[in-house]
């Protein structure tokens, strides 16, 4: 199988796995569910993981049976420059400026509009995107150093497992990797286990000290694979009660409407938005994350026309996103999409699929305007 494509399949199974096999052998769930208890047999961690897994193999069927549609064309050397501009662009902002804090809104003014500006091309989503190009070495690891400068002044460790991605993507298309080195490469993080966990717990340590939160450093681990996966709340989900009949009608089309178009609609209250609100209250800070089973859980639980109604829609906007992808190579288009739907997809906050749409779509139309700006030039 192509490296490229174990990596993928890495990413999204193995953090899963390594969570249920915790689960099963500590009885406790992980992440902000570390103190709940949790006696699970070994057919009951094997169902989960088959569901999560079943769950992923309907999307791809679903997007590998539309990746003969294409709305754009391949990209090449130019998307390369315009890239290159754009993180040059967010550079500034960002040390100008800042950048959109998690959990805290945005400043007013010229400096939240800045920075607002700035975070619609999404350098998190830009720089997955790149790492599939042919762009030379100093430039990606250029765009990484931006990538990793706006993840800290985001105060957010999402900057840092992005860019270990895209780094990851960059050197198997750039370069023959030997197997042996490939999946020794994979299972480094388990054969060095305790330098793995010290540098995350300086990256955890330094994260809450810019945020002024404590943390137990003891908890590091399941802080941290609790972090890169969200099966802990599928599991709380499965042994609580939430209050499904509040999940809106139109909840998916109303996000997206008020995203994409910015006309504000009603009745955006989302699975997310009631298991956040229920565990968390109004004024958290941060949210915790659902995760795919976890919203068709709830779904499901509540009223089932309601449940095909977004999950229909859903899947239009997955396959809209997968359209709007600017890609390189017609044959890698599919691991694309699941690699710049990681996050998304971890979450499942449909406020995230919402705003990676409307970044693919910002980054297309500047696209467009640079290409037409750049031979307007050369004639």
């Amino acid at each position: 199988m192509n490296k490229l494509k174990v990596f993928t399949l890495y990413i999204y199974m193995i953090p899963t796995f390594i969570s249920l096999l915790i689960i099963f052998n500590n009885g406790y769930l992980l992440g902000d569910f570390r103190n709940y208890l949790y006696s699970a047999s070994f057919f009951d961690i094997a169902q989960v993981f088959f569901l999560y897994s079943c769950m992923l193999l309907v999307i791809y069927l679903f997007i590998i049976s539309g990746s003969r549609i294409h709305f754009f064309s391949e990209k090449n050397k130019q998307f390369e420059k315009y890239s290159l501009l754009v993180f040059c662009f967010i550079l500034f902002i960002t040390l100008a400026f800042g950048a959109v804090k998690i959990g805290q809104p945005v400043e007013g003014g010229l400096t939240g509009l800045m920075i607002k500006l700035a975070s619609k091309f999404n350098p998190l989503l830009l720089v997955l995107i790149i790492s599939y190009s042919n762009i030379s070495v100093r430039k990606f690891a250029f765009c990484i150093l931006v990538t990793l400068i706006y993840g800290f002044k985001q105060q957010s460790l999402q900057g840092y497992l992005i860019s270990f991605i895209a780094v990851m993507i960059y050197a198997l298309k750039a370069k023959e990797i030997k197997s042996f080195y490939f999946y020794f490469l994979l299972l480094s993080p388990i054969i060095f286990g305790k330098w793995v966990l010290d540098f995350v717990t300086w990256i955890y340590t330094l994260r809450n000290e810019l945020r002024g939160v404590e943390f137990d450093t003891n908890e590091i681990l399941s802080l941290a694979v609790g972090r890169i996966s969200s099966i802990s709340s599928y599991i709380y989900l499965t042994e609580n009660h939430f209050s499904y009949n509040k999940i809106s009608e139109y909840f998916s089309h109303s996000i997206f409407i008020s995203r994409i178009i910015g006309v504000q609609m009603g009745g955006g209250v989302s699975p997310s938005d009631i298991f956040n609100q229920e565990l968390l209250g109004g004024n958290a800070g941060y949210s915790i994350f659902l995760g795919l089973l976890g919203m068709l859980d709830m779904l499901i639980k509540g009223d089932i026309l309601v449940a095909a109604n977004n999950v229909i829609f859903l899947l239009m906007m997955l396959f809209i996103s997968f359209q709007m992808i600017p890609y390189f190579n017609k044959k890698e288009r599919v691991l694309m999409f699941f690699s710049v739907f990681y996050l998304p997809f971890l979450s499942s906050d449909i406020w995230e699929w919402s705003i990676l749409l409307q970044s693919l779509i910002v980054i297309q139309l500047g696209y467009l305007i640079f290409d037409f700006c750049s031979k307007g030039l050369r004639r």
